[in-house]
């Protein structure tokens, strides 16, 4: 139980609640009967007030006080009095102490209590904090048990410096002069005691420090009602407290009694430095001394014990404490009396009863939901009859996620009320059915689970509507039994359209809801979704969505907003979406999604992507987890105008970081890395674009997309014939699913046509490499992406057979049967046929491979790839002119000298080198325009240096001797030279 400054204790408890009490007992023993405090001396009145101590005493106090050296710290104080007090002697107060630092650190950031210094900001928060050990245990108890038990100033030797601090920090706070309350229960023997002093208009004395409040309404933790009927409360109606305490355990509940005090006093307002701020705490010095003046008793009937009835109301008025004694009067006049009459009006206003209890938690229940949840079940304990506390109750936890919790209570709460109002207990039945069908039926794993509880919500609502048989159709002003029998129609029609596939049924469902509580929003946006989702009749899904923004507010107005504005997109109406958006926004401007759905209709619908950017970035603001805004984010940064791709990389990170099963985000993700960004990052996209394929296929919806992007990455990548097997097994599921996807055709043809290649040894080493490694343990090197990725794609049967040419031949032909026009496939094949002709020399292979190119050509006079090819046949069967022209062809379309040319040209400076001296100027050229673009080329520089260079003298005697041989002269040895 938290440390409050508003209710009782009994008085036997060492707390600053019996700091009020004219005696103490129970926690200290007394061997002997005369050692014991009397309850007060009886002073007259020009005497002065005491409490069992001499005035000289109480002034030696509070010069000591006073006059006690200034400490540095808390910390200090509290040291001198764990040394110096048994009060405080084997106390460990480092936590204590921790928490007030925190409390002075947290006043200081939001800019209060600067009048105050740290010590005293801590001092302060540790006297109103209870500690984790109990109220026994906590600073304010160890402090008013010894102020309490001092027969003399010494015994408070090593507490004064802490009491200084302590007072000195509350007498800069402004002093309030207001009523201020404080309850307690205590025995009827300490009772008497004021009895007497009110009898006779004299004094009592509370010696420690006294905690108040000015909300009577803070009682309720210590005090509530026990009503034998539930008309409105009264001051005479009976009390209850709420918690039992030890000290009373041994006194039968004749024995107790319950005290209201209501105080007329000077106190220190403490709330912002409370432990418990909400309290209003106001603190009264210690050794205050009070007049009593008058104590009512509203406990009414015979047979009701004292303990069960309501408090004595006991009015105090403060005359003086010590440290006002010694410099001025509290009060300049004296004070007026406080009317009882008018206590009764006070504690009439918060006194509660079920009702009262009911209305309270109702008005707490947004803004204060502990303080609504602690009313709500004092109201059911108290009158198990009523339907709303129930309710209440349950909103409650279901605001907190307690599903199991809430539909308890309301299993109870149908349990309790058979008797009540048709129409709350038809209340009851819907919120029931509601947690069922909303809140368990999503999270239930069997399909046995969920048929139960299907028919068990649907046997409810049938319960609620044969009890509510007060709700008429066509009311103008619906009552509450039409509402609620609209609303339980309409959870109805959603269980049959969501959940049974009964679409005819929940139109009916809804229509009749509707007819009932024409003012029920979810009935006609239940009725919108209907005609959107199952009957595609946009026309009327916008007419049930205008009838439901005219009735819905708050979040369910922004909800039913931007459903409309989605349908209203669709449409292309771009205007009405805009203004039902702006609409959503005025009504729920915290809601995320409302800046995302704007962002994209700014970005497709109204081509504004400045403001689709600033609307996607106020998404991420409001909330910081939202996948799809980041996602979206992401998609507008890779185009124009902004083409940021390493913050598009960035922002698809975060949407898989808050939704790692997004697969879309991971292949788009890939894609940019693989396409996109500078320098690329090959890794990171194979990492990607493998986890994407896959979710995909652990959810049994393949992404194609993301499998074609992967494969087309491991052939280009192609590190390995790991990677190559990889690449061919997501081909073939891939036609498995579209055998006439001409891409998926061509890609597995290439694959078919580079492993073809290969050597057999490779696949045979690979297989049985799979296959031992699946029977044994995962290795723990492999990383989290590959080992799932490896298991998907290279178990034990997956393909590891080595294709063959005509294997090759085969795949290509495969995609020319569904695109005859197809140039690549043209090329392809025309590739292997000049294999298979290099490797037999047949004829009939070499025309094969000719008509293939020539094909390509006759589609793509401009198609390089054929004229490489042509030139590649020709070099195997010797025909170097015709190769040397083909490559010059091709050459002239495409010259760039780049990753996938570099064999291309590497092969025509061969063919150039070896063709004789008449081309190995244009092979020099050729292996220098390859060092230029790559110069980590040494390949390219071997060839070019190993090249014999022509002087310059040789080539001149040569073209002479040439000229002189065409005219007919056989010049002598000499003659050329000169």
């Amino acid at each position: 139980m938290h440390r409050s400054s508003s209710g009782g204790q009994s008085d036997a408890t060492p707390s600053c609640f019996d700091a009020q009490l004219p005696i103490q007992m129970g926690s200290v023993h007394f061997d002997d009967e005369s050692e014991r405090p009397p309850p007060y001396e009886r002073v007259q009145k020009d005497e002065e007030p005491c409490l069992g101590l001499k005035l000289d005493l109480e002034r030696e106090i509070a010069i000591s006080i006073i006059s006690a050296p200034c400490v540095a710290s808390t910390l200090e104080a509290l040291d001198i009095a764990k040394q110096n007090s048994q009060a405080f002697q084997g106390w460990e107060f480092t936590s204590i102490l921790e928490a007030g630092k925190d409390k002075c650190s947290s006043l200081r950031r939001r800019g209060l209590g600067t009048q105050l210094t740290d010590s005293e900001i801590q001092v302060i928060y540790m006297y109103t904090m209870q500690t984790a050990d109990g109220n026994e245990c906590s600073f304010y108890t160890r402090l008013n048990l010894a102020l309490r038990l001092a027969r003399g100033a010494e015994d408070l030797d090593g507490l004064y410096p802490l009491l200084k601090l302590l007072v000195g920090a509350l007498q800069k706070l402004p002093p309030v002069t207001d009523v201020f309350f404080r309850g307690l229960i205590t025995t009827r023997e300490n009772f008497v005691a004021y009895e007497d002093a009110a009898e006779h208009h004299d004094t009592v004395v509370w010696r420690g420090v006294t905690s108040t409040t000015t909300n009577c309404g803070q009682l309720r933790d210590y005090i509530s009602v026990k009503p034998e009927h539930t008309e409105p409360a009264s001051a005479s109606e009976v009390l209850n407290v709420g918690h039992s305490v030890s000290s009373t355990s041994s006194h039968d509940s004749q024995s107790l009694c319950r005290c209201v005090f209501v105080i007329k006093a000077v106190a220190y307002d403490i709330s912002i430095f409370s432990a418990e701020e909400q309290e209003a705490e106001h603190i009264i010095l210690p050794f205050t001394t009070f007049r009593v003046g008058g104590i009512a008793d509203l406990h009414q009937g015979e047979h009701t014990p004292r303990a069960e009835a309501t408090p004595y109301l006991v009015q105090l008025r403060q005359d003086v404490n010590f440290s006002t004694r010694l410099f001025e009067n509290v009060f300049d006049e004296p004070l007026p009396p406080v009317e009882l009459t008018e206590v009764e009006k006070w504690i009439s206003t918060w006194m509660p009863t079920p009702s009262t209890m009911t209305r309270r938690a109702m008005q707490s229940e947004e803004q204060q939901p502990a303080v609504a949840e602690y009313f709500f079940r004092r109201a059911i304990r108290e009158g198990k009859n009523d339907a709303d506390p129930y309710l209440g109750l349950a909103r409650i936890m279901l605001k907190q996620s307690q599903d199991r919790d809430a539909l308890e209570i309301l299993v109870d709460g149908r349990k309790q009320c058979g008797a009540d109002s048709s129409e709350k207990l038809a209340s009851l039945h819907l919120e029931y059915a509601e947690v069922l069908l909303w809140r368990l039926y999503p999270e239930a794993t069997s399909v046995s689970e969920r048929q139960h509880m299907l028919l068990e919500a649907h046997k409810t609502l049938d319960l609620a509507l044969d009890c509510n048989s007060q709700a008429k159709m066509g009311s103008p002003k619906p009552s509450y039994a039409d509402k609620i029998k609209s609303r339980t129609l309409c959870a109805l029609g959603k269980a049959h359209r969501k959940y049974m596939n009964e679409p005819e049924l929940a139109k009916r469902r809804f229509t009749d809801a509707i007819q009932y509580d024409e003012t029920n929003a979810t009935a006609h946006f239940q009725l919108g979704r209907l005609y959107e989702k199952v009957r595609n009749d946009t026309s009327m899904a916008l007419e049930e969505y205008v009838m439901a923004r005219k009735y819905a507010t708050g979040s369910n107005l922004a909800v039913v907003c931007i459903n409309s504005g989605v349908l209203l997109q669709r449409k292309r109406d771009y205007t009405g979406a805009l203004e039902v958006y702006n609409a959503a926004i005025r009504a729920d401007s915290d809601r995320a999604d409302i800046y995302l759905n704007l962002g994209l209709l700014m970005q497709y619908g109204l081509n504004d992507r400045i403001k689709a950017k600033q609307n996607f970035e106020t998404a991420i603001n409001k909330c910081a987890s939202f996948a799809d805004a980041y996602f979206h984010h992401a998609m507008l940064l890779e185009e124009p105008p902004f083409e940021k791709f390493g913050m598009a990389a960035e922002e698809y990170r975060l949407a898989i970081h808050y939704n790692p099963s997004d697969e879309i985000a991971r292949y788009r993700l890939g894609m940019l890395l693989w396409k996109k960004t500078v320098p690329t990052d090959i890794g990171g996209a194979r990492s990607s674009l493998a986890e994407a394929v896959r979710l995909a296929m652990r959810s049994k919806r393949p992404n194609t997309d993301a499998m074609a992007a992967l494969a087309a990455l491991l052939v280009e990548d192609n590190q390995s014939l790991r990677d190559s097997i990889k690449a061919r097994n997501l081909y073939l599921q891939l036609i498995e699913l579209d055998g006439k996807n001409v891409p998926y055709r061509l890609g597995f043809a290439k694959v078919i046509d580079k492993d073809s290649q290969r050597p057999r040894t490779e696949f045979v080493e690979l297989a049985l490499s799979v296959r031992s490694a699946d029977s044994a343990a995962p290795s723990a090197s492999e990383s989290a992406l590959a080992a799932p990725f490896d298991a998907l794609q290279l178990s034990p049967k997956a393909t590891f057979d080595a294709p063959t040419d005509e294997d090759a031949v085969a795949a290509y032909k495969g995609v020319l049967d569904v695109d005859k026009s197809n140039v690549e496939a043209h090329c392809g094949l025309g590739s292997v046929w000049c294999r298979i002709a290099a490797a037999s020399g047949h004829a009939d292979h070499k025309e094969s491979a000719v008509s293939s190119f020539h094909a390509a050509l006759s589609i793509d006079s401009k198609y390089a790839a054929a004229y490489f090819g042509l030139a590649m046949l020709h070099t195997h069967f010797k025909e170097t002119k015709k190769a040397i022209r083909m490559y010059r062809r091709g050459f002239d379309i495409n010259d760039e000298c780049n990753r996938s040319m570099n064999s291309t040209w590497h092969a025509f400076g061969d063919l150039l080198a070896s063709s004789g001296a008449a081309y190995r100027a244009d092979a020099r050229d050729v292996f220098k325009k390859l060092c230029q673009a790559n110069p980590d080329d040494t390949e390219a520089k071997r060839k070019l240096d190993e090249i014999p260079r022509d002087s310059l003298q040789r080539r001149i005697r040569g073209s002479i001797r040439s000229r002189l041989s065409k005219s007919g002269i056989r010049p002598s040895p000499n003659q050329a030279e000169d």
